[in-house]
C-alpha cells in the first residue's frame, strides 16, 4: 500500500520533483529526460513519482506552465511598478526577461521536435488553450498596455506582435554563436520595435 504523505510533505515532494525535472531540461532537452532521471536526480523512489503524474510529459507540462506564469507575473509587476510606463522602458523590461529566459531551461525546448515530443503524449484538453493563443495574449496585454494602444483596434497587429515575439525567443538558441554582446545589442533594438508597435497609435513601423 502506498505511503500517504502530509500536505507539507507533498508540497516539498512536488518542488523537488519540478526542480530535478528544470535542471534535466536545461541539459538533456525533453526527449532525452526520463523518469529514471528524474527520480534519481529528486532523491525519490519511482512510485512517488505516479503519484503526483501519470507520465513525464504530465509533469514537464506543468513545469513549462509554472514558468509561463511566472514570467507574466514578472512582466505584470515590472509594468505596474513602474510609473508612467512608456515604450523605452516596456523595451528594457522585455529585455531583462528574455535575458532571464535565456539562462532558464526554456532554450532547450525550442530546439526542434522538443516541445512536439511533450505535446503529442498530452490529452487533448490540456493543449487546446495553448499560450500561444492570440485570444490569450490579446487578454494578457490589455492588461498592461495603455488604453489607446494600437492592439486593441487591430487584431492582426497583436498576431503579428506575438509573432515577432516568439521569432526572438527562438533567437535565443543564436545568441553564443553571433556572441553575447551583438546579440544583446541588436536584440534591445529589434524589442523596441516591438514595443513601438504597442505603446505608439502613431507609429508606422508596420502596416497592417
Amino acid at each position: 500500500m502506498p505511503r500517504s504523505f502530509t500536505e507539507a510533505e507533498r508540497s516539498k515532494l512536488l518542488d523537488r520533483i519540478k526542480s530535478a525535472a528544470k535542471e534535466l531540461l536545461t541539459v538533456y532537452g525533453a526527449r532525452k529526460t526520463t523518469i529514471e532521471m528524474i527520480v534519481k536526480k529528486a532523491v525519490i523512489p519511482k512510485g512517488t513519482f505516479y503519484l503526483f503524474y501519470a507520465s513525464k510529459e504530465l509533469l514537464l507540462w506543468d513545469v513549462i506552465n509554472d514558468y509561463h506564469k511566472t514570467i507574466s507575473k514578472v512582466l505584470k509587476d515590472a509594468v505596474e511598478n513602474t510609473k508612467d510606463i512608456d515604450a523605452q522602458r516596456f523595451s528594457e523590461i522585455l529585455f531583462e526577461i528574455f535575458i532571464t529566459v535565456s539562462k532558464s531551461f526554456y532554450p532547450a525546448l525550442m530546439i526542434e521536435g522538443e516541445m512536439e515530443a511533450i505535446i503529442r503524449k498530452l490529452p487533448d484538453d490540456l493543449v487546446k488553450d495553448h499560450h500561444n493563443d492570440d485570444a490569450d495574449m490579446l487578454t494578457e496585454l490589455a492588461s498592461i498596455l495603455p488604453a489607446d494602444s494600437p492592439v486593441f483596434s487591430n487584431r492582426k497587429k497583436v498576431q503579428a506582435v506575438s509573432g515577432a515575439l516568439r521569432i526572438l525567443f527562438f533567437s535565443l538558441l543564436h545568441r553564443r554563436e553571433i556572441g553575447e554582446t551583438l546579440y544583446d545589442h541588436s536584440l534591445k533594438i529589434l524589442l523596441n520595435g516591438v514595443a513601438l508597435e504597442l505603446f505608439e497609435p502613431a507609429y508606422k513601423g508596420s502596416e497592417i
